[in-house]
């Protein structure tokens, strides 16, 4: 009986110490084949989505943040807690830029509720040819949380968008 009280003691003091544990950091990666696929816009495995249109061009990659279940863990990335655009603290874009000339550009955005208006943070972007990791400004998330997040990436020829890693 005294073995039992003390198994039960452990167990209730093991639930109250993982229930007071501070909120766990949230970490995502994402590959960029949610991007809205353009016009000449391949989607490689190797590279990521590739711009072959010959020229600068722009997409839009659409960020889910939704809780999806009031109360509980988003029901699509399943996470406790829920990310939101405006608790991210890190946003890195990665792809590779091919060439010398021009700009990969990314910016965070946000296309707001119930109007047809749209506002981007400051961009980020590289002249330098290959591999790129972007640290990407999120002041727009976290304004404007409550409307629809979205990543603007302007790609030089033959360049591409691979993904973007967050975190809380």
């Amino acid at each position: 009986m005294q073995l039992i009280r003390l198994v039960g003691v452990f167990a209730v003091f093991g639930v109250a110490l993982a229930g007071s544990r501070a909120e766990a950091q949230f970490e995502s990666r994402s590959n960029a084949s949610v991007c809205l696929n353009q016009a000449n816009w391949v989607y490689q495995m190797a590279d990521g989505l590739t711009n072959l249109t010959g020229a600068t061009s722009t997409t839009v990659c659409p960020f889910v943040d939704d809780i999806g279940v009031a109360g509980g863990a988003s029901g699509f990335l399943r996470f406790s807690p829920p990310p939101t655009i405006r608790n991210i603290n890190f946003l890195n874009v990665h792809g590779n830029k091919v060439g010398s000339s021009g700009l990969v550009t990314v910016s965070a955005c946000v296309k707001a509720f119930g109007s047809n208006s749209f506002t981007c943070g400051l961009s980020a972007n590289t002249a330098t040819a290959g591999q790129y990791a972007l640290a990407v400004d999120r002041s727009a998330w976290r304004t404007f949380f409550g409307d629809f997040a979205y990543l603007q990436v302007t790609l030089t020829a033959n360049s591409s968008i691979s993904g973007w890693w967050v975190s809380t």
